[in-house]
């Protein structure tokens, strides 16, 4: 999606444009869910509600910009020319927080993993990885994230992300026995982590020049950290939200003077919105 091509009156129709796609998906998965079976989560309609973030977002790119909106969309996937530092802090930040998790964890009484450390099976990490980094971060980090930097701050672009997120992420308490599995303290962790984790994918993916494959490696190495070192209880589950939580609030203090800064009028946030100001002329319909 290239944003700087989207005028500043269609901002706003084109982001609802994709919450509506995005909405209208997740309920017709939800719904062929509940119609099937309703128990089994490695449904088809599992997997169409994984990829709604992403599948809306490149439906609205297409609709509004053609093949070009597409391919600038996938663009930033390819950009991999940054620091080795970003991809060690990626794929290695999530398993350090999983892993302090279970050591705050156990003084307090948490049951943990028999064992700790589980080598998954292949079959059973790949699709959450594929499903966690394709299906969500092109509409996450690629579509929404630009579009509203461009009307709010970083910080307050990845809170409304954030919101969203963890939002879509309770879906399974709309299943049957869903209130039963998804316990308060369930909801809490959701919604402090995705939060908190919005923020830090957001400074990752501007500090990286809009590099949505970081973003994706972020996405991934989260997962695979928890396939990893698998949380026992919930108790170490909310510990890692927290954890993510003093992360995000690092960032914030760092850069505070960058991740709050209002977009400018005529010009973009990220050095990715840079080029494609550059390269982009006139939307084609």
């Amino acid at each position: 999606m290239p944003p700087n091509s989207v005028e500043p009156s269609a901002i706003g129709p084109c982001l609802l444009a994709w919450a509506g796609a995005f909405l209208g998906l997740s309920a017709l998965g939800l719904l062929i869910f509940l119609l099937t079976d309703g128990k089994d989560f490695s449904s088809p309609a599992i997997i169409l509600i994984g990829f709604t973030p992403s599948l809306a977002a490149l439906a609205i790119a297409s609709l509004w910009f053609g093949v070009r909106g597409i391919r600038s969309l996938l663009r930033p996937i390819g950009k991999w020319k940054v620091g080795w530092q970003w991809y060690a802090l990626v794929l290695l930040g999530p398993l350090v927080l999983m892993f302090l998790a279970h050591i705050i964890s156990s003084p307090l009484g948490i049951a943990q993993p028999q064992p700790w450390v589980v080598i998954p099976a292949l079959g059973s990490t790949l699709g959450p990885l594929i499903a966690g980094s394709l299906g969500e971060e092109i509409g996450w980090r690629g579509f929404a994230q630009p579009l509203l930097q461009k009307r709010y701050s970083m910080f307050w672009a990845s809170i409304i992300i954030g919101i969203l997120w963890s939002t879509w992420h309770l879906w399974p308490i709309l299943a049957p026995n869903g209130p039963v599995h998804i316990t308060p303290p369930d909801v809490v962790q959701t919604y402090v982590r995705l939060i908190s984790t919005a923020v830090i994918y957001g400074w990752i993916y501007n500090k990286t020049g809009g590099s949505l494959l970081l973003v994706m490696l972020a996405h991934a190495g989260h997962n695979i950290a928890d396939d990893i070192l698998p949380p026992a209880a919930e108790g170490t589950a909310l510990i890692m939200a927290f954890l993510y939580l003093v992360a995000a609030i690092a960032v914030v203090l760092t850069i505070r003077a960058q991740i709050f800064s209002r977009p400018k009028e005529n010009g973009p946030r990220t050095e990715a919105s840079k080029v494609q100001q550059r390269s982009v002329t006139e939307p084609t319909p």
